[in-house]
């Protein structure tokens, strides 16, 4: 039987509605996301699962890719990565079990099929055309690290994409108008009279890099033969590979203690310059001729620990950097031969950063992402002949960048909750056209000649963990569920409050001291810091309000109590007042960092209060706690500030909060020898007090009251492909 007469007419998987089944040794239930052999079990990622089940569906028939992005994407355009992925992990399933109860097959150029002894479908199993709901829970999945050859999908004319179906985040026809005519109006006449840029399409695709390393930072060579990334088993210790685009073995081109990053060509191919970073040091900027020879330092970051560099067809290197700890990060040329140094932009004053730059090929143009708040950021370009800098994207929730080779179009990648796209934006501002859509976050791009176009495909997850005892490596996460989870705070009660985005969605989640997760409001993004109220009665926690920063207070049913809106650019964590009737929080604005208060009564009223310079607060009672922006040590800050942790002495505080007596804080976040410490307000000897393995760079850390364990967030994988597109020019 056929494939076309076992699947023509299914409609997308809906695992709930999917029966149980077996083969060989594995028993599969779809709804459970379950598989169970010889005594074990594992869960699947629900694409995966879905994955699995069309394969079995076709009862040995071949299920060409076009009906697995159908059936288990719902029609939607992916990159080979993703489906690449899935097929991995089955025939990692496979190998669990030595192979001897199925295995896949690759027909190359037309899809797979699953050879399997004992087929089993349940009598309830739905048969051809019969109808099934559409799936509506989404899923990040990870990639693969096969480097299994990938086949390419046609697209003769432009890629149509739907956006997913969320509730909290999409890109509507309206907002894309919007989008377009601002930024008509910020291009202006000049860039209007322009040449018409190409319309950009995807020919085919291939991924180039699929291992256990993390590959990221793609650069292409100038003559298109070529490519470098940055490969490593985690984010201190990655190296510069080069590899060509026709296959090939990778060179391994750097070799020593930094971590190196962002490789990017001299105009003539004959040079690499990449970037190092080590803990404790200013990152440093290196040239080094290809395909051997020694480096050389040409400059260094007066104050970021990492930045990412970019050769201009000029001859000039371009980086963001902070001219001071409490200055906002700006483009920064420098000369490769004198080491002459130039600032390039001028971000406005109360902006938060100047992120990577990425230059056109005929080296008039570079172009950036600008935080203008924690809830606004815009993609510049700049004229490097004359100065003038326009805002391209006036909202533009992206991230990588890359230029065409005409120099007309930018390419850049956005991010809208699980809706992960390529968008092709003409520098004469029509009207922008979405290329490419992925499950995967898509946080670099690099272009070169002949339409090819590299992607960082990335999946990162993240789960809420409790601390250990033992130093083994291994997070006691609290929740398997696979997403981004942000902070946490714990109520008297035990009761946990959590910002997350998980794929059921974004919102604030709570977890009674004995019962599960469950989500208490539904919000547009993962959010921020969470708090409860002394008394453990309501939850404030962070969100964007009206594109500023802003904080929601509601009560532990969930019932909206204030909604607070600062008007500076960024906000850290708040502290409740020992009352409970206010909230004290660090924002920034024009002025600086200091410490402002709002009365939850009189949420429009967010008043400064006379301490200037403070980035972190915390309370304990009556009393303030807080961090400068110049520093890490701890003080108490109200009265006349004085010094209570000297970080010179006792290690940075960068996860801290105060519990009981004490200062508690992660040493050595972002390493699986992440520890948690205390020590005395009034003084005395740092104590170890739990195992925090993974403990991330980001999120806050809360201290049971009862058990006195402390919950951190911890990273659950992360894991970075290259994808080569092949773009097309109509």
């Amino acid at each position: 039987m056929n494939q076309l007469s076992r699947l023509a007419g299914a409609e997308p998987i809906r695992l709930s509605d999917e029966p149980d089944f077996s083969f060989g040794e594995f028993e599969v239930q779809p709804s459970l996301r379950e598989v169970r052999w010889s005594g074990r079990k594992e869960q699947l990622e629900p694409r995966v699962m879905q994955v699995l089940v069309a394969l079995a569906r076709a009862d040995g028939a071949v299920v060409s890719r076009d009906e697995l992005i159908r059936l288990c994407w719902e029609g939607r355009i992916v990159g080979e990565a993703a489906i690449n992925r899935c097929i991995w992990k089955l025939r990692e399933l496979a190998d669990a079990a030595g192979k001897t109860s199925f295995q896949i097959e690759t027909i190359p150029r037309v899809g797979y099929r699953l050879l399997a002894d004992g087929m089993k479908l349940s009598e309830s199993a739905p048969r051809t055309g019969q109808r099934l709901k559409k799936i509506v829970a989404a899923q990040i999945p990870m990639h693969s690290d096969s480097a299994e050859a990938t086949e390419t999908f046609a697209t003769g004319s432009p890629v149509t994409v739907t956006p997913r179906r969320l509730p909290w985040k999409s890109i509507g026809a309206a907002l894309a108008v919007v989008l377009v005519a601002a930024a008509a109006i910020a291009a202006g006449g000049w860039l209007l009279r322009r040449p018409r840029p190409a319309n950009w399409t995807v020919a085919h695709s291939e991924v180039v890099v699929a291992n256990s390393l993390m590959a990221q930072n793609p650069a292409i060579s100038p003559d298109g033969n070529m490519f470098a990334y940055s490969a490593g088993k985690d984010l201190f210790s990655r190296k510069i590979h080069v590899q060509r685009i026709a296959r090939g073995e990778s060179l391994k081109f750097t070799d020593d203690a930094y971590d190196d990053v962002s490789p990017t060509w001299s105009p003539d191919g004959s040079q690499i310059a990449y970037t190092q970073f080590r803990l404790g040091e200013r990152c440093r900027i290196l040239i080094k001729p290809f395909p051997a020879g020694s480096p050389r330092e040409v400059a260094r970051c007066r104050t970021d620990a990492r930045s990412h560099v970019s050769w201009s067809s000029d001859g000039n290197l371009y980086f963001p950097d902070s001219p001071d700890e409490k200055s906002a990060s700006q483009e920064m040329r420098v000369d490769p031969v004198t080491g002459e140094l130039t600032q390039v932009t001028h971000p406005p004053r109360g902006s938060l950063w100047d992120g990577e730059p990425s230059l056109s090929p005929d080296g008039r143009w570079v172009g950036f992402r600008r935080d203008v708040s924690d809830a606004v950021s815009q993609f510049v370009v700049v004229d490097l002949r004359t100065g003038a800098e326009r805002v391209l994207i006036p909202d533009a929730n992206m991230f990588g960048s890359a230029w065409s080779d005409d120099s007309q179009t930018v390419f850049v990648t956005t991010q809208k909750g699980y809706d992960n796209a390529i968008w092709a934006w003409p520098l004469n501002g029509a009207a922008p056209k979405r290329i490419l859509s992925s499950p995967e976050f898509m946080p670099r791009l690099g272009s070169g000649p002949h339409g090819l176009l590299a992607i960082e495909m990335q999946q990162l997850y993240t789960s809420l963990a409790a601390s250990v005892d033992s130093a083994d490596g291994n997070p006691h996460y609290l929740d398997p569920e696979r997403g981004l989870d942000f902070s946490s705070d714990i109520a008297p009660d035990g009761t946990i409050a959590l910002t997350a985005d998980r794929p059921e969605g974004a919102g604030l989640w709570l977890k009674p001291k004995d019962g599960p997760f469950r989500k208490l409001i539904a919000l547009d993004d993962g959010g921020g810091e969470t708090r409860w109220s002394p008394d453990g009665s309501r939850i404030a926690f962070q969100v964007a309000i009206r594109g500023r920063p802003g904080i929601r207070v509601v009560t532990a049913a969930g019932l909206e109590m204030a909604s607070i809106a600062f008007h500076g650019s960024m906000m850290n964590a708040h502290a409740w007042s020992a009352d409970g009737h206010a909230l004290i929080f660090p924002g920034y604005d024009a002025q600086g960092w200091r410490l402002w208060r709002v009365e939850l009564a009189h949420p429009g009223r967010v008043l400064p209060l006379p301490y200037r310079g403070w980035d972190s607060v915390r309370t304990r009672n009556d009393e303030i706690y807080g961090t400068r922006d110049d520093g890490a040590d701890i003080w108490r800050i109200d009265g006349a500030p004085r010094k209570v942790f000297d970080s010179r002495t006792t290690g940075m505080p960068y996860r801290w909060t105060i519990a009981g007596d004490e200062i508690v804080w992660v040493d050595k976040p972002g390493t699986l020898q992440a520890r948690i410490l205390a020590r005395p307000i009034a003084g005395g000897a740092v104590r170890v007090v739990a195992q925090a393995p993974r403990a991330c760079l980001t999120g806050g850390i809360a201290v049971d009251p009862e058990t006195r364990s402390v919950l951190y967030t911890a990273l659950v994988s992360i894991e970075s492909d290259i994808e080569l597109l092949h773009l097309a020019r109509n």
